[in-house]
């Protein structure tokens, strides 16, 4: 796993360059993916050098936290219809009871490996790129979608977060009983981490001219 890791550094290294190289030919909005991805680096660095202490596994849930306040941030910015953003707004604010009252009311939780928040981000980021999706499929006549750099985005976004919903939930199971099979899961997400980085990298380095509309 130690080259797979290196590769997964240089591909988060390589989409926060490209997005700093070009952050003036990109949306305001999507410079939220500077703390995202550095945090990401951040939190990978500290686990490795801690582990296997307790604060490896802390981590995690903060940056799990962060990560999700950050896209929601990014997705309520891009959806335009009132009542998706509504909708966004009441899921972000139940995950924050969840983690309060999770980790919150019982820190200890935050020195397992149990990652509930994870299969709730899963569900806001997955929902709310339906959502974006949804609205660029009924502007289609007027919209090339394919020429936006927030579809891109949130396609791969939808792509990893509804893979992480499913391997983080059902997987959870796995590493209770059949560890060895958890393990060899795992790769599903090594994938969809590389599909995620190489994206994000690929839509910062070569972004498509924006325009005016969150769009």
């Amino acid at each position: 796993m130690t080259e797979l890791k290196h590769i997964y550094y240089l591909l988060i290294l390589s989409g926060l360059f490209a997005l700093l190289i070009n952050v003036k030919k990109l949306d305001r909005i999507i410079l939220l993916y500077i703390p995202i991805l550095l945090s990401a680096f951040v939190t990978e660095k500290i686990s490795d050098y801690t582990a296997p202490r307790l604060i490896s596994k802390q981590v995690y849930h903060y940056y799990h936290f962060a990560e999700t306040i950050l896209l929601s941030v990014y997705y309520y910015h891009i959806l335009n219809e009132k009542k998706h953003k509504i909708i966004l707004s009441t899921t972000v604010l139940l995950y924050l009871v969840y983690c309060i009252r999770v980790y919150g009311l019982y820190p200890e939780n935050l020195n397992t490996d149990k990652r509930g928040e994870v299969v709730v981000q899963g569900i806001i980021i997955t929902l709310a790129s339906v959502f974006y999706l949804y609205e660029l499929y009924k502007d289609q006549a007027t919209i090339n979608f394919l020429k936006k750099n927030h579809f891109w985005l949130v396609t791969v976004n939808m792509i990893f977060f509804a893979g992480s919903l499913f391997f983080n939930g059902y997987t959870y199971y796995l590493l209770v009983t059949k560890e060895k099979f958890y393990s060899q899961l795992s790769y599903i997400m090594v994938a969809l981490n590389y599909i995620l980085y190489v994206t994000y990298f690929i839509v910062f380095l070569c972004p498509i001219k924006i325009h005016r509309k969150s769009y």
